[in-house]
């Protein structure tokens, strides 16, 4: 038990009826002391039998406790605003630390601190916190750059279709441009480059395609900026798009957390970064939407982060063929991939396909996210394209780059401060 002082003032005393009325529900055995301490006379003390109390009433649906004094008790000469001390008797014990054993969000220290992420790791974006890694078969394949947070306003599937539809957030700048191809001087009219933009926003020309115009690198004033690198196009009084990010491009790896489709969260590549709108993208989910609601974006909590591969992740690739002995005439969805060295894969895993061309050049992409079908020894393995429309007969122009898939998910669930590991993850 521990005995405590009401720090609350919104009892009433009248000294005239003897009455002291608490809003509170305080059984009489927790009563100890009532002491005017404007006229330092103690009114009630639960060991004086002289002091007792003539009447005690403890009102738990009223939540009032109300005591009439001892008719032996003098009240003259005190008044309704004298300060009233209550002592109680608190069933449960605590105490109040000094502020300086406490921590910026009010928890106890129990070590010396090092840094604010001491307090920051329970309540901060876990993200921030943990570094996750994706393998497959004990190979890296890409990480996300939790930095360059894309920022989505949709991303939708039809229903019994696996293919993901991200549009991203641009924003429209005020005014217009005028860029040229030969240097990074951008020049603007009517616009507000200082409170709009900073370094490392990506440029978007409107009414030009949405064409990507290059990233900033300084800015001067309202109407003067520099790029990172010369202007990508030409623009000529143009009004403008921005981004916090580049949007990804064909192949680039890319995560997104928290839609309303399981199979549609996770790492992915981008199969097709559509044109003349460069703000939509698309990718392949691990299995086929069957809702009926086409968004499945929940604006409080989906995100998508750019990625990147990391280096020496890619396998050894030797060969890649549409039949074991080579190149066919006939059409095939089958890629024979021949590493130097064993490959460690096994059926079912999955792997990414980038940089690859076949003949004629730029037609039938063998690249994307696809699926290990057959292993033919420690150095060949069978992947299945994703369907009959990227076969593919004329042979490979140039040999792709493949790398480990990360079927695997880390996502910190921010508005619930959880955090979601699947198989594969680190």
């Amino acid at each position: 038990m521990a005995r405590r002082v009401i720090q609350d003032t919104y009892y009433t005393f009248n000294p005239s009826t003897k009455t002291v009325v608490i809003p509170k529900f305080i059984p009489q055995e927790r009563i100890i002391t009532l002491v005017n301490t404007t006229t330092n006379t103690v009114l009630y003390n639960f060991a004086d039998v002289n002091l007792a109390v003539s009447s005690y009433t403890a009102n738990s649906t009223a939540y009032t406790t109300t005591i009439i004094l001892n008719t032996n008790i003098s009240t003259t000469g005190m008044v309704s605003t004298d300060a009233i001390q209550i002592v109680v008797d608190e069933i449960n014990e605590y105490f109040t630390p000094a502020e300086a054993l406490l921590d910026p969000v009010g928890k106890m220290r129990v070590s010396t601190p090092q840094s604010l992420i001491d307090t920051d790791f329970e309540y901060g974006l876990q993200s921030t916190k943990w570094e996750s890694l994706f393998l497959n078969n004990n190979r890296p394949s890409f990480f996300s750059e939790m930095s360059l947070n894309l920022p989505v306003s949709n991303v939708a599937v039809e229903t019994n279709k696996n293919i993901v539809t991200v549009t991203a957030n641009a924003a429209l700048g005020s005014g217009t441009l005028n860029t040229s191809l030969t240097n990074t001087s951008v020049t603007g009219l009517g616009t507000l480059f200082t409170t709009q933009l900073n370094y490392g926003v990506a440029l978007y020309a409107n009414g030009q395609g949405n064409s990507f115009i290059g990233l900033v690198a300084a800015v001067a004033n309202n109407t003067s900026l520099t790029l990172q690198s010369n202007s990508v196009i030409n623009v000529a009084s143009n009004g403008f798009f921005t981004l916090p990010v580049t949007m990804p491009t064909n192949g680039s790896p890319f995560i997104i957390q928290d839609t309303l489709f399981p199979p549609a969260n996770g790492p992915f590549l981008v199969d097709n970064t559509n044109e003349p709108d460069n703000f939509t993208f698309t990718y392949t989910s691990r299995s086929a939407y069957t809702g009926t609601n086409t968004s499945i974006y929940d604006s409080a909590i989906t995100t998508a982060f750019i990625g990147g591969f990391f280096s020496g992740a890619a396998y050894n690739v030797a060969t890649v063929n549409t039949t074991p002995s080579g190149p066919s005439l006939a059409s095939s969805n089958q890629l024979f991939v021949t590493t130097n060295g064993p490959h460690g894969l096994t059926i079912g895993n999955p792997i990414y396909v980038t940089n690859g061309t076949v003949l004629p050049i730029g037609s039938n992409s063998i690249n994307g996210s696809f699926t290990v079908s057959t292993i033919l020894s420690s150095n060949v393995f069978v992947a299945n394209l994703a369907s009959v429309t990227n076969a593919f007969s004329n042979g490979i122009y140039a040999i792709p780059t493949i790398y480990p898939g990360a079927a695997a998910q880390f996502t910190h669930r921010s508005y619930d401060g959880g955090v979601y590991f699947t198989t594969g993850t680190t």
